[in-house]
């Protein structure tokens, strides 16, 4: 008969993290005295189970188990473990000769060794038969087969004999360290007594490199076997060639009866490099001899340890001896362009005793060393002193950089129970600012609790301090108080930090697993990005508390009119979990930080976001409205204020929902559409449509306009701006005077603060200078209608224009397809009217349009044609003639209907004061008009009659509305007096009377419109 025996479910705790839970159930047969059984059990979710029969003393069946994620078993193996693994038992488990088949397939194990890791990547299978009897294990059948490692053999161990042959094959060097390829095999048998064995175990590479170095034929031997008279010995061979040079040399080993370890030749050659020397290590423990090391290049040393290190001339000793039954040891070494990994140093040297090396270190000697770099940070120099006093090590150290000047003293002894390190002095300076230790700092390391005491830093004009324990758990406080935000500033280029920040923050748990609770108090913060965008000093308070995954967060940030912004939620430093709610008041100010142009911000914008997601792609939901927004380029002089509306956020899309407002010059605009936030790019779907639209940049264009824009595309990318703009009565106006050439003043900066950078040229006066603004920017596809109201005027032309034009290319870089086609125009130039008989206005990458005109006129012996070219705030006017003349006889007929041979001297001034004024070098008004200033008149005339003389004019205004003007000159009666009288603003009367005794009163009317 049996009776059937049923468990109920139970739990046991192997940590917090990873509860245990089985389940069991199996039936008793009382005949034989063994139950069979059926047991299942899960940890973190995994799973496990076991089939089988169990009897006095014999355990049969078959067990497996799955571990999903090998990570929760690292609190029970002390470390990270990661990856998947599967394991299955299949025979005689327990009993007096247990025989079983293991098999167990890994994924990506990770047992926490990184070399391990790389040979274990991807899919590993191990299997073998086990046996064991008698105390002796048996391995048959071994094989281990993977994507970069593969064995097979077989092994056996007992009490007083063992026995084992493995072969196998590793699949790439590049596994064991980077920069290197090639595969390698190895050997290896073992026989004889475990305490005495025979070794012989080979390790080779055909070909290859290592860290860089290429290697051929290379291997390394190693036969050990009992020796005469009680002892063992063993000898390492290497042979083959490494980094262009020999990989020889032995270095052998005996151990005799007495426990005594020796290495009495080593003379090893690799490549560049060469170590000889002798070792000894009694049966104490103790270490004696000494090691010279010859590295001319270490690069070829370190490639064989796998390290990626170089260096050049470097040179050490190494001389060990026991010293009262205390290991001692003396090194001395240098070198020179040493590098491993992100540290570098462009020379080291040292020469350093130690006493106790493997109780307490006592340390005496000196190390040096010069440029040193350590990832982004840099040491100009840097040297360390230490001497014994007793059992006593007293130590000053020093280092100097651009920024750092900092020096500190301290010791470190034996105390109860530990060791005990006192830093006694640390003073200097920091990135400008004072740093120095107020007391002496200790930390004692003792064998159960480590603690830090005392330890408070005057630092950028606040203080820093720290306290409590940090090992076997943490119990440590960290205050800061009123500390300058500008030590920040050396490690964040750029950032120019100010203002003061104080804080406090708790560091709880193992150190495996802290836990910390912060705040943080930053008053007057500035940076680069906030002075830039003339905001004034801004304040932040926040805290939070987390693990080494993440950290809650409540914060506020203050300080500006019109910004109450709060942040609450979950931040994790990597991967998903982040759950932020932002609310309150921003002014749109802040988007001048995200500018690199030059705008006027103003109006607020009322914040209720929600961000999840993690860090690398966030999810926004939420809406952010707009009251009173105004937003202008100071560059172009567009903008918009009095703006409104609000922008939804939906997690991947950002959709303005009917934004309006007025433009800053008059008209009204409609802004609407959407961005895609979650994509590469930010894609837009966005329209807008200016009705009754002005524009007038002070200098040249006065235009009325409506327009229907699209933006489609990417915002970061080549989103395209498309859409038509029709252009209502556009005024052109040209300059009085031609402009002539002008010199910057040179502009020194004198006392300037902190931080200040020069001005730079506006975009649009930097695209001038260089000829033509540059590529980027949206593409266009605009058409812009003139319609017949486009009208230039000034400089004495007056002209209409029509039509339309199309701009494409890129707002860096604009393409204008089609001309404004004149359909009149004149210009009345040296007293002479021409009429165009074609003009174009064109536009080259800004609002400034080119001019294209011509016209004719006739003198008595040749036909003139005027040409107006250029852009309209410096157009350029040019002559020719038909027969062709030099430009001068073409204004000399202008003028005086003669040729230049003929002028009179008066004439000759008056033509070159003509050419002067038109090609822009005569500055403000010519010879005639600089007289005319110097003298401190308001009119200076002088002409030439028909007859030949010449008649000078003067005339000085009394008050606004009363001038008074003499004339005079070579003609008889040609002397007269003038008087000009305003009436209204309008009407003016003008009396004169002459020699003749003549007179003239006569009344004008002037209107403009």
């Amino acid at each position: 008969e049996t009776d059937a025996i049923r468990t109920a479910a139970g739990q046991i705790t192997a940590s917090a993290n990873a509860p245990i839970v089985v389940n069991a159930s199996g039936t008793f047969d009382t005949a034989s005295r063994s139950a069979k059984t059926n047991a299942k059990f899960a940890i973190g979710g995994s799973i496990g189970s076991f089939d089988g029969t169990a009897a006095a003393g014999s355990v049969k069946g078959t067990a497996s188990a799955e571990f999903a994620d090998l990570s929760v078993l690292s609190p029970l193996a002390g470390h990270a473990l990661g990856g998947s693994l599967s394991v299955a038992i299949d025979g005689t488990l327990i009993g007096t000769q247990s025989a079983f088949k293991l098999t167990a397939t890994g994924h990506d194990l990770d047992i926490g060794e990184p070399a391990a890791k790389r040979l274990l990547s991807g899919e590993t299978q191990a299997t073998a038969v086990v046996g064991i009897k008698g105390g002796a294990v048996s391995l048959d059948d071994i094989s281990v087969a993977g994507q970069a490692v593969t064995a097979s053999g077989s092994a056996s161990l007992g009490p007083d004999a063992v026995s084992a042959a493995l072969s196998g094959g590793l699949s790439d060097l590049s596994l064991l360290a980077d920069n290197s390829s090639g595969a390698a095999t190895f050997d290896a048998t073992v026989s004889g007594s475990p305490q005495q064995p025979n070794v012989d175990a080979t390790i080779k590479v055909a070909t290859g490199q290592l860290v860089g170095k290429p290697i051929q034929n290379a291997s390394v031997r190693f036969v050990g076997a009992p020796a005469a008279g009680g002892g063992w010995q063993g000898a390492l061979t290497l042979g083959g060639q490494f980094a262009s040079g020999p990989l020889s040399g032995t270095a052998n080993a005996a151990l005799d009866s007495s426990g005594t370890l020796s290495a009495p030749d080593i003379n090893l050659t690799i490549g560049a490099n060469r170590i000889t020397g002798s070792l000894v290590r009694d049966a104490s423990g103790f270490l004696s001899g000494s090691l010279n090391i010859a590295a001319d290049d270490i690069k070829t040393l370190a490639a064989l340890f796998l390290i990626d290190a170089s260096g050049t001339a470097g040179k050490a000793a190494v001389t060990l001896a026991p010293d009262s039954g205390k290991q001692s040891v003396r090194a001395t070494f240098s070198g020179s362009k040493l590098a491993y990994r992100t540290a570098a140093a462009q020379a080291l040297s040292g020469d350093v005793s130690v006493a106790d090396l493997f109780g307490t270190p006592v340390v005496s000697g000196n190390v040096t060393a010069t440029d040193i770099a350590v990832g982004d940070f840099h040491l100009s120099s840097a040297k360390a002193t230490a001497s014994a006093e007793g059992g006593t090590t007293r130590f000053t150290a020093s280092a100097q950089n651009a920024d750092l000047n900092l020096s500190g003293s301290g010791s470190y002894a034996p105390a109860s129970g530990g060791t005990q390190v006192t830093v006694n002095t640390l003073s200097g300076t920091a990135y400008k600012l004072p740093v120095q230790l107020t007391s002496p700092v200790t930390l004692n390391l003792g064998s159960d609790t480590s603690r830090l005491s005392g330890a408070s830093l005057a630092l950028g004009g606040g203080t820093l301090t720290a306290d409590g324990t940090v090992s076997p758990n943490l119990n440590l406080t960290l205050v800061a108080s009123n500390v300058g935000a500008a030590v920040v500033n050396g490690f964040v280029p750029g950032l120019n930090a100010e203002g003061t920040v104080s804080g406090r923050a708790t560091i709880t748990g193992s150190p495996a697993a802290p836990r910390f609770a912060w705040q943080i108090n930053w008053q007057g913060l500035r940076v680069a990005a906030t002075r830039n965008a003339g905001l004034p000093p801004l304040a932040v308070t926040a805290n939070g508390s987390g693990d080494g995954k993440s950290t809650t967060l409540a914060a506020s940030i203050g300080g500006l009119p019109g910004l109450t912004l709060t942040t609450n939620g979950q931040v994790p430093y990597s991967g998903p979990g982040l759950n932020l709610a932002v609310s309150g008041t921003a002014p749109l100010a802040l988007l001048a930080l995200q500018s690199s142009r030059e705008l006027n911000l103003g109006g607020t914008a009322r914040v209720n976001l929600t961000l999840t997601g993690s860090l690398a792609a966030i999810a926004t939901n939420g809406t952010i409205d707009l009251a009173g927004a105004t937003i202008a380029d100071t560059d172009t002089g567009f903008g918009i204020t009095g703006a409104s509306g609000r922008i939804s956020f939906n997690g991947h899309q950002a959709t303005t929902q009917q934004i309006s407002g007025q433009m800053i010059q008059g008209g009204g605009i409609v802004l609407a559409g959407s961005v895609t936030v979650d994509q590469p790019g930010l894609p837009a779907n966005l329209t807008a449509r200016v009705s009754n639209g002005r524009y007038a940049d002070g200098r040249v264009i006065n235009t009325t306009f409506t327009a229907n824009l699209a933006l489609n595309g990417p915002l970061i990318g080549d989103a395209t701006l498309s859409g038509t703009l029709d252009l209502g009565r556009t005024e052109i106006q040209l300059p009085d005077r031609l402009a002539g050439t002008a010199t910057a003043i040179p502009v020194t900066h004198i006392n300037t603060p902190p931080g200040f950078q020069p001005p730079q040229l506006r975009q649009s006066e930097a695209a001038a200078g260089a000829g033509g603004a540059g590529s980027g920017g949206f593409r266009l596809d605009i058409t812009i209608n003139g319609g017949q109201s486009v009208f230039v005027r000034g400089f004495g032309i007056d002209s209409e224009f029509g039509g339309s034009l199309k701009l494409t290319g890129s707002l860096g870089n604009p393409t204008t397809i089609g001309a404004f086609t004149m359909s009149r125009g004149r210009i009345e130039v040296l007293g002479r009217r021409f009429d165009f008989q074609s003009g174009t206005l064109t536009f080259a990458g800004n609002l400034i349009p080119i001019l294209a005109f011509t016209g004719t006129t006739t003198t008595t012996d040749s036909t003139v044609t005027l040409t107006v070219s250029g852009p309209a705030n410096n157009p350029q006017i040019s002559f020719s003639s038909s027969p062709s003349l030099p430009e001068e006889e073409i204004v000399a007929r202008l003028l005086f209907n003669q040729s230049v041979g003929k002028l009179s001297p008066l004439q000759a001034a008056q033509l070159v004061d003509a050419i002067a004024q038109l090609t822009g070098a005569a500055g403000n008004g010519g010879i005639f008009a600089r007289i005319r200033e110097a003298t401190g008149l308001d009119d200076l005339d002088i002409r030439q009659s028909a007859t030949g003389g010449t008649t000078v004019g003067v005339a000085k205004r009394i008050n606004d509305n009363l001038q008074v003007g003499v004339e005079g000159g070579t003609d008889p009666n040609s002397g007269r007096v003038t008087i000009d009288l305003n009436l209204s603003k309008n009407l003016k009367a003008r009396a004169s009377a002459g020699q003749s005794g003549a007179g003239e009163v006569g009344l004008t009317y002037e209107r403009e419109y």
